[in-house]
């Protein structure tokens, strides 16, 4: 996965989501209030390109892809523009069922 080439729109960062959930659905990705998937059907195993974000603090929803069920929601994140960031979902902690997540920026 290689972000060379992607530039965010003005005042904006770039993110991806990269799913490293085993046997999780494929997710569909949404940003802020959006109604559109900014990414859509992301298998395990695979991230999907680079949308732009706008800057600032939102929250970034995971549905099982084409369905209303959420199954990650990263609320108060922090994007800056020009830096492409990478949401990466993995499986649940032992003992518990949610998916978990975490951000690496400037990757």
């Amino acid at each position: 996965m290689d972000n060379a080439g992607f530039a965010a729109a003005d005042s904006s960062g770039g993110l991806r989501v990269f799913n490293a959930a085993s046997g999780a659905a494929s997710l569909d990705a949404f940003v802020g209030t959006s109604t559109s998937a900014s990414a859509s059907g992301v298998t395990f195993g695979n991230g999907s390109a680079f949308f732009s974000v706008p800057a600032g603090t939102q929250t970034v929803t995971l549905n099982m892809a084409g369905t209303n069920t959420t199954v990650v929601t990263a609320a108060n994140q922090t994007f800056a523009a020009g830096v492409n960031s990478t949401l990466v979902v993995t499986p649940p902690a032992s003992g518990t069922t949610a998916l978990q997540f975490f951000v690496v920026p400037a990757c």
